[in-house]
């Protein structure tokens, strides 16, 4: 193959077939990826343990920005006015603040 190598069509030829392999290894990365999504969309959801139920701990598995969770809780807030508890909305909202303090010092 060295000896080949010398060869400048062999060069291409050889540069097509890496090409070719790296887009087939893309592919099986897509396939399985695809396949994991399937699955995790059938699953049933579990509700977090208690060892996951810290802000810091949680953004930082989920790599989840300041502005991310802001949505979240905004989103949250909309679907729920009151919450179940009756807890009021701005002491709830007033958390998000504790929430970027302990997104950046985690």
């Amino acid at each position: 193959m060295d000896q080949l190598f010398k060869q400048s069509d062999f060069v291409d030829f050889m540069s097509m077939q890496c090409r070719e392999k790296e887009l087939l290894d893309y592919e099986r990365r897509i396939r399985a990826l695809q396949a994991a999504k399937a699955t995790l969309a059938s699953s049933p959801v579990y509700a977090l343990s208690k060892s996951q139920r810290r802000a810091a701990r949680l953004c930082q598995a989920y790599d989840w920005s300041e502005e991310e969770v802001a949505q979240m809780i905004e989103v949250f807030l909309k679907q729920n006015p009151g919450g179940e508890n009756g807890r009021n909305n701005s002491a709830i909202a007033s958390g998000v603040s504790r929430l970027g303090q302990a997104l950046f010092l985690g």
